[in-house]
């Protein structure tokens, strides 16, 4: 653990205990683009760019530092698939100058083009969507040489120093992969988080069959899992929260804390309440961050906690 990992401790332990429920944000989940090259099954990101207007690093930063004048200290760069941004380097490397602890997670088709850039080396927490059966991968991802070239890539990033986390969401026809998986990780050194897939239904495209998708029995895969570290040593996933999920989700006494602790970052600079996924107030870039987060209509949703028409039919934190 470096020093910015130690600097970062006691927020990380106060956001833990749910000390920021009516404080501050915590997190970042920052959208830098909708664009991307895959098409996976269980995902809802459109085949097309649904933001036109990407803001530019330089803007995309400055309110960053409003989130973190605020309190934000962890950030994760999702899509869309963030390596298709020329500039992510840029977004990459000025994070981290704030004091931010940097995630970023990617599909890895890109990886290759990006394995000796040392803002890549400096992200803290650099991740790789993966499942190790080519039919599947390149059938779920509907590419037909996602696999080899995505494979390629992390055993190429492991020779070159990086240790990405594996990120495998499992559907009911890709489980019996998770070991395949598994050893692939163990083989490499690496970690690997399962989740089983959930329904994440987004405000602009909401097509994907995801009870088509979910594994039926969610104890017995869970316990399939425990075995499987038990094995390789290697393999995460959260059993509480898959337990959740697989009993209807937010509900009267679990909360939803997206709108206290995650600040969502969408590709044009916006700040959207409550979550990632639907967008209740639009905090647009030329809007001060902090007056609009603690507004009457954001103190509103936040205080909802989970509880609105929608959040109902959402299995995601």
């Amino acid at each position: 653990m470096n020093l910015h990992d130690v600097r970062l401790l006691p927020d990380a332990l106060r956001f833990t205990l749910g000390m920021s429920r009516e404080t501050r944000p915590y997190f970042v989940s920052c959208e830098v683009t909708l664009r991307c090259n895959l098409r996976c099954e269980f995902c809802n990101i459109p085949s097309f760019n649904a933001v036109q207007n990407e803001a530019p690093a330089e803007q995309m930063l400055s309110r960053l530092r409003e989130a973190h004048a605020m309190g934000c200290r962890m950030i994760s760069f999702t899509g869309g698939e963030p390596l298709m941004r020329s500039d992510i380097d840029t977004l990459a490397e000025g994070c981290r100058e704030q004091g931010y602890f940097t995630g970023l997670v990617t599909n890895g088709l890109l990886l290759g083009d990006h394995i000796n850039a040392e803002w890549l080396h400096r992200l803290d927490a650099p991740a790789v969507s993966f499942l190790a059966d080519e039919e599947s991968f390149n059938r779920t991802r509907r590419h037909p040489r996602a696999y080899a070239r995505i494979a390629g890539n992390i055993r190429e990033a492991v020779d070159a120093g990086l240790s990405p986390v594996l990120f495998a969401t499992l559907t009911r026809d890709t489980f019996c992969h998770a070991e395949k998986t598994a050893q692939f990780a163990h083989d490499l050194g690496l970690k690997v988080f399962f989740s089983l897939v959930q329904r994440a239904p987004r405000e602009e495209f909401d097509t994907i069959d995801y009870a088509a998708l979910k594994i039926a029995d969610t104890e017995d895969a869970l316990n399939a899992l425990a075995r499987l570290n038990n094995e390789y040593g290697c393999v995460r996933f959260d059993s509480d929260f898959e337990r959740m999920q697989a009993n209807g989700g937010f509900n009267d006494t679990i909360d939803c804390l997206a709108a206290q602790t995650v600040m969502t970052f969408k590709p044009d600079g916006s700040v959207c309440l409550p979550c990632p996924h639907y967008s209740l107030l639009s905090i647009p870039p030329e809007m001060p961050l902090a007056a609009h987060w603690s507004g009457e209509q954001a103190t509103r949703i936040r205080r909802a906690k989970g509880t609105l028409p929608f959040c109902r039919d959402c299995q995601q934190i």
